[in-house]
């Protein structure tokens, strides 16, 4: 997986995630681009079903919530094993908020 960054800071760009080496589905990789376009101020899991939903007239799915948590679940086994991002979790249902963070080693 790469992060592109900026090649005068060296900072990690806003809303660019190349992603190589890891397999997601496509539903998983909208759920992983939107808490990485959120960046630290991450996104509840309304506003995630909210963006990975948009384009549906229904709005998703009745348990949408339920397919949200599953989908990061799933990325996240994924994310680890590749060893440079996960998604991180503050907070406990409805009021969680995700955000992306760098894999730490140890």
């Amino acid at each position: 997986m790469i992060l592109p960054t900026c090649k005068c800071c060296g900072q990690t760009l806003p809303g660019a995630l190349e992603i190589e080496g890891v397999r997601l589905t496509p539903q998983q990789m909208r759920i992983v681009k939107a808490i990485h376009r959120a960046g630290q101020s991450g996104l509840t899991i309304d506003d995630l079903v909210d963006r990975v939903y948009a384009d549906d007239p229904n709005g998703g799915p009745d348990k949408a919530i339920h397919v949200i948590h599953v989908q990061i679940m799933l990325a996240r086994r994924r994310l680890k094993a590749a060893g440079i991002l996960e998604i991180a979790c503050d907070g406990y249902g409805t009021g969680a908020t995700y955000r992306m963070v760098r894999h730490v080693t140890g």
